[in-house]
């Protein structure tokens, strides 16, 4: 197998996607990037000079305008990304065969660590070097990197002052999470059957209900922690057993889309039912765009209008039923006919599918993971110097100039997304592919040798000497992993 491939990936990139996968969660995927930058995109040039983190006059009155709203919970982008992976990473580990859980555990490890680790590594080290080319860089901020390097930046607050790199919280959160993923899975699942248990989504709503008693915790029980957004941020944004409540809500769509495969979702749902379930999932992703998991300092549109317990339920409350909404919607979305009928030319589902599943998202979902990870190396050093340049920074702006301010959020938004999307690119060719390649290898060496041994005890090798040469060793080992 070939580690670097890039002409390939680079053809994999801008081809049409596979008719197989589910390629309504390349919308998905790519809107939630693409709103997690219309948030820090929007805190960029509030930043006068560019040097120092004080916030503009006009930047206040922004924050308390309903319409400006979508933007500020644009952090709501990081559940959407647990949502996808809580669906992909237990979909991945339960088609993992081998019946030891060891090997079951290495195999499924070595996968999503060589998937996210390669590019963690290689933004470190851009934001390094980067950094020893500035004369205000400070020794303090090099000795910060080895929790990015071991993926607990979310445990050490003050490696989340790195600011070109702080956005990796997120990244170590979700390896934490896969850290336990197959015990819930093979808690939940039949390794016999290969089936969920009766009672899985039950397990999984505890899982969500525990998951807000922790966050009902870490708000009014010892230590006490405002819900007022901070940075760093409180371990109720970025503990992972506080955030764990879409993760499960996404295998949840996982049992969910496993039953209509083979044929076990026949049960006796009322139309009725479902659709006020329906009509529940979108308006809460709705209100998600004036409403989310964090609340600013007032003045702020929030606070505002609701009461400071009110703004503490929704903080506590508001990840977890996002999470179980959005998993609901990408169900129907993902079920929902391919819209070929014209009596399903009516149905909100399949136009909705059909919006997610459009090819422009493709190439923006693939790149999506090192756009992420990269956005603040070029976007937080150079691009607040180059909008004071050019006078498209909020300086000098006042409550007043709230046109001219929507105009420059407008221009750098594109700008940090071409910025993003641009340095992804040759990192998704020559780190991200490659190390997910790696990956691979090293979980199918794991696999197969297990295999291995399994067809040498049942006899399934055979050698004249009664002995397996290297040769007939590695002609077995590409068939058990077949």
């Amino acid at each position: 197998m070939k580690l670097f491939a890039p002409l390939e990936d680079l053809k994999l990139l801008i081809s049409t996607s596979d008719e197989d996968r589910l390629s309504a969660l390349d919308g998905v995927r790519a809107l939630a990037l693409l709103w997690v930058f219309a948030l820090h995109s929007a805190q960029i040039p509030m930043w006068v000079p560019p040097s120092s983190m004080k916030i503009s006059e006009v930047y206040i009155e922004l924050k308390q305008q309903w319409w400006f709203q979508s933007t500020i919970q644009g952090g709501t982008g990081v559940d959407v990304f647990f949502v996808l992976s809580g669906l992909l990473i237990s979909s991945g580990y339960q088609r993992i065969k081998d019946p030891s859980f060891f090997k079951r555990y290495g195999s499924f490890l070595s996968r999503r660590f060589f998937r996210i680790w390669p590019m963690v590594f290689a933004a470190v080290m851009t934001s390094v070097l980067m950094g020893l080319c500035i004369s205000s860089y400070s020794l303090k901020n090099a000795e910060r990197v080895w929790a990015y390097l071991l993926l607990v930046p979310n445990f050490v607050p003050q490696s989340l002052k790195k600011s070109d790199i702080s956005q990796l919280w997120s990244v170590g959160v979700e390896m934490q999470m896969y850290l336990i993923t197959p015990f819930v899975v093979d808690l939940l699942v039949s390794r016999e059957t290969g089936k969920r248990r009766s009672w899985a989504f039950l397990g999984l709503a505890m899982i969500s209900a525990c998951c807000v008693a922790f966050r009902v915790y870490l708000v009014y029980g010892p230590p006490q922690n405002s819900v007022v957004d901070t940075w760093p941020p409180p371990p109720l944004y970025v503990n992972p057993l506080a955030r764990l409540s879409p993760y499960a809500s996404g295998i949840a769509v996982h049992f969910a889309l496993s039953d209509c495969q083979k044929g076990q979702s026949g049960g006796t749902w009322r139309r009725l039912c479902s659709f006020v379930v329906d009509v529940l999932a979108v308006s809460v992703l709705a209100l998600s765009f004036f409403i989310g998991s964090k609340v600013l300092k007032p003045p702020f549109f929030t606070t505002n209008i609701f009461s400071p317990l009110a703004n503490e339920l929704m903080v506590i409350t508001w990840p977890p039923l996002y999470g179980w909404c959005l998993a609901r919607a990408i169900f129907r979305a993902i079920t929902a006919p391919k819209g070929k009928d014209l009596s399903e030319w009516f149905n909100f589902w399949c136009w909705f599918r059909a919006f997610l599943s459009s090819r422009i998202w493709t190439p923006l979902a693939i790149l999506s993971y090192g756009a992420y990870v990269l956005q603040f190396i070029i976007g937080r050093w150079a691009l607040p110097y180059f909008l004071d340049a050019v006078n498209l920074s909020f300086s000098g702006l006042t409550r007043d100039d709230v046109l001219p301010a929507l105009w420059r959020y407008a221009v750098v938004f594109l700008l940090f997304t071409l910025i993003g999307y641009a340095l992804a690119l040759p990192y998704h060719l020559f780190v991200e592919k490659p190390g997910m390649r790696l990956g691979k290898v090293l979980s199918d060496v794991i696999s197969k040798s297990r295999r291995a041994v399994e067809a040498v005890e049942e006899g399934k090798v055979h050698s004249s000497k009664g002995q397996i040469s290297k040769g007939q060793m590695e002609a077995d080992l590409e068939v058990a992993g077949a």
